[in-house]
């Protein structure tokens, strides 16, 4: 069981920082923009008492039996693939059982600390480091500019032929790196492009930076919500307005709001939709997204909802089978954990996780991200190859990449 201590305010960002060196497992979900519906929460969690990977069983009775909170991943593919594999090979899901855990009122400024020893606590000294710089070579793409004008023509003759309604096209970018600072590189990316739902997990040698704007399923204990993103408009291009008086980001967005409803159908009571076309503003794009509120069905868990709606309907399109089956076609490698889920499971059937996008993942030498957009009738091949650009941007910065070398691959 956990010990509570209340400690004096800490930063979130320099509290990881400081942490980081000193476990093996670590994750810091972190909202560095507040909005009504992210919750004024960050949790810092490190130290593993144990560590589940791939057995769905496994880890299921764990979460549904303790009283201690696990943090991790779900990757996009949930089972066997006969893709090549994603260019970080990491675990299709990943969860450590955390021993410690800072719970930080953004708020009202308090700070507390869930423990499995009744220490007092005390945040460890930065480890000094050698500067040895940051290297990032070698870097590439699964699909150039022109490859990705050309699938888009063709899922547009195919939705014209009636196969799907919408399909989410990425592509993916992966390189070479050398003395690569994980958590500078996440604080960087945190404050380069601010998000409700930012978040740093550290794996031994596997990390994973995510600036994601967009919630998937949170629970917390009976009442459910999701909040699907689908419908961007860059801050150069337009106003909030703009993308809210948008016909085809309406489109968009309704069909997704559909099929994450149909996806929460068969595990949820009193469905309702709370907010329809909700325009919000980030640091370089604004995006449309709705809100789905629904309560947790009787003898159901959180572990089984997360489960059976993964991936997230708006990394794949409509209808979602069909749309996931051309997704293998158009993109011929796995995704891996992008666009998987991200978060955490605690007691009593509460859990929050977030959508894996805007995301570098790094492990040993090797160092990847992935972007894209939703694809439907009347999209424009070029202004969707200029959207996945800007979602690319602080993604860039963060690694020190000039855009131009994602221009001309």
């Amino acid at each position: 069981m956990y010990h509570q201590q209340e400690l004096d305010w800490l930063d979130p960002l320099s509290a990881a920082q400081a942490l980081a060196d000193h476990t093996n497992y670590l994750a810091l979900l972190y909202s560095g923009a507040q909005y009504s519906y992210s919750g004024n929460f960050c949790y810092l969690a490190w130290d593993a008492l144990e560590v589940f990977s791939n057995s769905e069983t496994e880890l299921k009775t764990e979460i549904i039996n303790s009283s201690y909170y696990h943090f991790g991943y779900q990757a996009y593919e949930a089972g066997p693939s006969n893709l090549p594999s994603a260019y970080v090979e990491a675990p299709k899901q990943l969860f450590f059982k955390a021993a410690n855990i800072l719970i930080f009122d953004i708020n009202e400024q308090k700070l507390s600390l869930l423990s499995n020893s009744s220490k007092k606590f005390q945040l460890p000294t930065a480890i000094a480091k050698k500067q040895n710089q940051q290297v990032i070579y070698d870097f590439t793409s699964n699909m150039s500019k022109e490859a990705y004008l050309q699938k888009i023509a063709e899922i547009k003759e195919k939705i014209c032929e009636g196969a799907y309604y919408q399909i989410n096209l990425t592509r993916k970018f992966f390189a070479e790196c050398k003395n690569f600072a994980a958590i500078e590189n996440f604080i960087k990316l945190a404050k380069l492009c601010p998000s409700p739902y930012a978040a740093f997990l550290k794996f031994k040698d596997l990390h994973i930076l995510s600036s994601s704007p967009e919630r998937f399923i949170s629970c917390d204990g009976s009442k459910i919500n999701t909040r699907p993103i689908k419908g961007t408009l860059a801050k150069d291009k337009g106003t909030a307005d703009d993308l809210y008086n948008s016909g085809k980001d309406r489109a968009e967005n309704l069909m997704i709001t559909d099929l994450m409803r149909n996806d929460l159908r068969s595990y949820t009571n009193n469905m309702q939709v709370d907010k329809l076309f909700a325009v919000d503003s980030f640091n370089n794009l604004h995006h449309m997204s709705s809100s789905i509120s629904a309560e947790l069905a009787d003898n159901l868990n959180c572990y089984d909802l997360l489960k059976n709606c993964l991936p997230p309907g708006s990394m794949t399109g409509a209808p979602k089978i069909a749309a996931m089956e051309a997704i293998e076609k158009f993109e011929q490698q796995q995704r891996g954990i992008y666009s998987g889920a991200l978060g955490y499971f605690g007691p009593n059937n509460i859990c929050d996780f977030s959508v894996i996008i805007r995301t570098i993942i790094q492990q040993q030498e090797r160092v990847e991200f992935q972007v894209g957009g939703g694809i439907i009738y009347d999209s424009n091949p070029e202004e969707e190859w200029q959207e996945t650009m800007i979602k690319a941007e602080n993604i860039a910065k963060t690694l020190n990449i000039p855009l131009e070398q994602f221009k001309n691959l």
